[in-house]
């Protein structure tokens, strides 16, 4: 009888599990890490229920590797000690409810209709609750919140599992000593008194280091502004100063016209004016068609980046054939990820022997489309490598900043984003939705 309970009890568990999963981790597994998933957690709870309890604790252990492996990063591991603690309020509160309303304890409910009821209610129950937690923390926390310390982001996990670990404890224990279910459910939500005291504090910390990394951003928006304005009062400068020294170039021409020296004219004229009008020439065009980016943060930094790549003596080619109003992302993020293409796009392009980067731009009615290419050597690394933590032909401690934009990139499924190699050219882009 007992391990008819367990067995049920185990089965009815599953589909919970997984429902507060799917919701909870950004971004959602695709239909075929699903179905893994899904695979995963039946064979090993069932294979716990009929065998061992402890091989239960292996398949959890298995799905935060799983989990880990498929997103690189802490966040979503953070998901699955919430939803064992979401899991089992739900069963203990609708446990006690079904207690009071029909008089059934947890033993009646494997051996009456009631049963099938109270697991449709508990799934219904969950999926909207892991829902509505889902929607608020992608919108007031994952989606705003720059990437978080690994330290903060470990405190976090290890209050997760410390919780869950005390209400796992107290569910076995009630359940070998014959705990009434009004016992584990008040120690449960004395449990989950002390997880959301902790966890506020936690938020508080969260917020404190957001503001910081935001305050440290805009400083870095300001110095690109800053630099902007400079870049604009260097191209003016030079403009007076081509204009100032027009009437002696024309004075110096019309010398070796009169005299007659041809040859010394033309290298002369290609020497000493042909450069110094086409630097003049691109700097100015560069800048001219960053003039129809009206968000000011953005113009910026392309205009100090591009303006630093053409000092490193990289060809650049802006086309930029529409006014842009602004781009539908949060100005942090968005800085961070062209900063990060830019910087990648610079340093790719000086290792070549025609170092080139062009920039395309354009609004295309439903949405934004930006396209950054830019000459590169092939070291052998495909796309799909170069995007991954620590992977870079750069040396040790590089391969960071692909892999962060992938980071980012993963809170907003709205936007379109490939990375492809085509011509010699290594390609970014992105389509962000104008609506």
């Amino acid at each position: 009888m007992e391990f008819i309970y367990d067995l049920k009890y185990t089965i009815g568990w599953i589909p919970l599990f997984i429902i507060g999963i799917y919701n909870l981790i950004h971004p959602r597994l695709k239909i075929r890490k699903l179905i893994s998933l899904i695979f995963i957690c039946t064979f090993g709870f069932l294979a716990g229920a009929i065998y061992s309890q402890y091989i239960m604790l292996i398949t959890v252990l298995i799905v935060f590797i799983y989990i880990y492996h498929l997103y690189h990063n802490l966040t979503p591991l953070l998901m699955l000690p919430l939803t064992y603690i979401i899991i089992v309020i739900i069963d203990n509160i609708l446990e006690l409810l079904f207690y009071t309303v029909l008089h059934t304890d947890h033993r009646t409910l494997t051996h009456t209709p009631i049963t099938f009821l109270f697991t449709i209610c508990e799934a219904f129950i969950d999926y909207w609750i892991t829902y509505f937690i889902s929607k608020k923390l992608h919108k007031y926390v994952l989606r705003r919140t720059v990437q978080l310390p690994k330290k903060l982001l470990l405190m976090l996990f290890l209050n997760l599992i410390l919780c869950s670990a005390i209400i796992a404890v107290n569910v076995f224990a009630g359940a070998k000593l014959g705990y009434q279910s009004a016992d584990v459910t008040f120690t449960i939500i004395l449990c989950v008194i002390f997880f959301i005291l902790s966890s506020l504090l936690l938020i508080y910390s969260i917020r404190s280091t957001h503001e910081a990394v935001m305050a440290k951003e805009k400083l870095k928006q300001y110095e690109h502004l800053k630099q902007y304005t400079e870049n604009l009062e260097q191209t003016y400068n030079n403009l007076r100063s081509f204009k100032h020294d027009y009437v002696n170039i024309i004075a110096s021409i019309s010398s070796y016209l009169e005299e007659k020296q041809y040859e010394r004219l033309t290298k002369y004229f290609y020497k000493h004016i042909v450069p110094t009008r086409q630097k003049l020439v691109q700097n100015t065009e560069s800048l001219n068609k960053l003039m129809h980016i009206r968000q000011l943060e953005i113009k910026s930094l392309l205009s100090y980046k591009l303006m630093y790549a053409l000092e490193q003596g990289i060809s650049v080619h802006v086309d930029i054939p529409n006014d842009i109003e602004v781009f539908r992302m949060e100005p942090v993020e968005f800085t961070r990820i062209l900063g990060i293409y830019l910087d990648n796009a610079i340093e790719a392009a000086h290792e070549t022997s025609k170092p080139s980067i062009e920039l395309h731009i354009a609004d295309c009615g439903t949405h934004t489309a930006i396209l950054l290419s830019n000459t590169f050597l092939n070291h052998g690394l495909s796309v799909a490598d170069m995007t991954r933590l620590n992977t870079s032909t750069k040396g040790k401690d590089r391969g960071i900043g692909l892999a962060n934009v992938q980071i980012i990139l993963g809170r907003y499924p709205e936007i379109f984003h490939e990375t492809y190699i085509r011509d010699n050219f290594f390609i970014q882009h992105l389509e962000l939705p104008n609506a």
